[in-house]
């Protein structure tokens, strides 16, 4: 491990961090929906479950990328700490109020539910396999 490298998570944080995230998002989806079989709700899961797997397999290849990740690093500087505490909560709050508008309320049309999904699942397969080839790819990098 280099010296910049911080520490891994404990194996039990891991797993635990693993379990819960993606019930968490789930639970945030159908919540406010007040129902489970709604249909958009389990195309959001199953690309919850894609993520999930492009994780795993992006854990095995390239481990550093989420010890590297997974806190703030010596030298963050503090606007960035401010932005973070700004839009961490905005993208809380953007899923349980996404689904309460489009499972309840109709305030806004939805697009369609399955082309939107067969493209965000494109892009994650393509940004699992950059990040695999090159170990100093950001997550925070957009590729179209």
């Amino acid at each position: 491990m280099a010296v910049t490298d911080p520490k891994p998570m404990s194996r039990a944080a891991a797993i635990a961090y693993a379990i819960c995230s993606p019930l968490s998002l789930i639970a945030l989806v159908f919540l406010p929906v007040g129902r489970l079989e709604w249909k958009p709700g389990w195309f959001v899961a199953f690309l919850v479950a894609a993520f999930g797997a492009s994780a795993v397999i992006l854990a095995r290849v390239n481990p550093s990328i989420y010890r590297a990740r997974s806190r703030f690093q010596p030298g963050t500087k503090r606007w960035d700490l401010v932005l973070v505490a700004l839009i961490l909560p905005a993208m809380v709050i953007e899923v349980p109020l996404a689904t309460f508008d489009a499972g309840r309320m109709a305030w806004s049309s939805m697009p369609t539910a399955c082309a939107r999904v067969a493209r965000e699942t494109a892009r994650i397969i393509e940004y699992s396999r950059a990040q695999e080839i090159n170990r100093r790819e950001f997550p925070s990098i957009v590729i179209t």
